[in-house]
């Protein structure tokens, strides 16, 4: 874990000072451009190589970038947060060179996480990357970010909960290995959010130490997880769908800001789950069929309706060939371990998950408060494109979650909660596909 975490007003005025170490800095030109007044004057001087990127995405290309300009370099200085950051803790850890990082906002939740979410091949992957040597947050930074970061921050720590709920479902269903301690970890600090989110303002020095600390807490936690699991599940699946579908659109949103769309979308999910007879009677059938009639491309189209044109065809005329090839492998991998599962006790499961789950309503109140949008309009899509990338989300990774039993309701969504979910039922979904 990383043991070098600083969160203090005015931390940048004196610069950082590695000892003999040949720095690349590394950062964004609109991030450098909005904070190089909180840096001493000659900052950039006493840097071995400076590499500014202008509009950098996570990809192949920017880290192709890093690694050219890492040449006579032994250490890496990043400013930044979620695409700087990624390629930075990537790049160290395919080339064995640390890395420290100056948080530019309280905008996510990767600063101490052990892993990278980078596109390949335009698919988006979470990679084993490296622990930085430092974190630092400097609240006078924090504080001049552009407000909609700081907005994408809180609809990135309010998955919390539903990623809690999902991890947990896997876990008494596939046996999925689960680690409470990630989420004891943040639970009183998440709790006290949820409870006086009324008394903060986005430019509260309060609450954005708050923030930043709940964000780190959630990174350690998924370094514990060795993995994205503690803040990563339904919510990141759909977001990542809409990624994969549409990347133009997606590099002008915000992920924090998606993932509050996508939290309600699973919160919503997950009360279906909870409110209705489907996780005791049909749950259990639905998985005694997988049990039964084995794996197949004929078993696939049968358990999802809403893909009756044909399993991977379906798949391709959606994301593309390469990224279907990717998704159907997946997929296939979650259905063979919901095979040997167990049907778990549903009664006492759902009472566990109640005492989990944090529900639309509640998420609704703190986003108004805050001024967040959450309409699949705010994120540039329609009522359909959004529905459309709720249906194939399951499909993008093997990670089971509430969206796994989103095919077993009559009614997936009401119109009334939110338009970025219209759809009544699968079928609706089978005639749109099949129009």
């Amino acid at each position: 874990m990383t043991k070098n975490v600083k969160i203090s007003y005015g931390l940048s005025a004196q610069g950082f000072s590695f000892a003999d170490k040949k720095i690349l800095f590394v950062s964004d030109k609109n991030i450098w451009d909005n904070c190089a007044k909180f840096f001493p004057a000659d900052f950039l001087k006493k840097n071995h190589k400076n590499l500014i990127l202008e509009n950098p995405k996570a990809d192949e290309k920017n880290l192709k970038k890093i690694t050219a300009a890492l040449k006579n370099c032994d250490f890496i200085l990043a400013l930044g947060s979620g695409t700087i950051n990624d390629l930075c803790k990537y790049t160290s850890a395919q080339k064995n060179i640390p890395y420290a990082i100056i948080a530019s906002a309280a905008s996510m939740n990767g600063y101490l996480s052990k892993n990278a979410s980078i596109t390949i091949s335009g698919h988006k992957k979470t990679l084993p990357a490296t622990l930085p040597t430092a974190v630092f947050c400097d609240l006078r930074i924090l504080k001049a970010a552009p407000i909609r970061l700081t907005k994408a921050g809180i609809g990135d720590s309010l998955c919390f909960y539903s990623c809690w709920f999902d991890w947990y479902l896997s876990h008494k269903i596939l046996g999925t290995k689960f680690d409470k301690k990630p989420f004891e970890m943040l639970q009183k600090k998440m709790d006290f959010f949820v409870k006086n989110f009324a008394k903060f303002s986005l430019r509260d020095e309060e609450f954005l130490k708050i923030l930043i600390e709940i964000l780190l807490l959630s990174g350690q936690g998924m370094t514990r997880a060795g993995g994205s699991y503690p803040a990563s599940q339904s919510e990141h699946l759909i977001a990542h769908a809409i990624e994969m579908k549409y990347p133009e659109l997606a590099e002008k949103n915000l992920h924090g800001a998606q993932i509050a769309v996508t939290t309600l979308t699973a919160a919503r999910l997950q009360e279906s789950l909870l409110t209705s007879s489907a996780l005791s009677n049909l749950g259990q059938e639905i998985l005694k069929q997988v049990q039964d009639d084995g794996v197949g491309d004929e078993i696939f189209l049968r358990r999802h309706p809403e893909l009756v044109s044909g399993s991977l065809a379906t798949l391709q005329k959606f994301f593309g060939k390469k990224i279907a090839q990717q998704c159907q492998t997946e997929y296939d991998q979650k259905l063979e371990l919901i095979k040997k599962s167990k049907t778990p006790n549903w009664i006492e499961l759902k009472k566990h998950l109640k005492k989990i789950h944090l529900n639309d309503a509640s998420l609704r109140e703190i986003f108004a408060h805050f001024k967040i949008k959450t309409s699949a309009k705010s994120l540039g899509l329609s009522n359909e494109e959004y529905q459309a990338c709720v249906a194939y989300a399951k499909f993008i990774r093997n990670r089971f979650t509430c969206l796994d039993f989103s095919n077993i309701f009559d009614v997936i969504e009401s119109s009334k909660h939110s338009k970025g979910i219209t759809f009544k039922s699968y079928e609706e979904i089978r005639k749109f596909f099949a129009n």
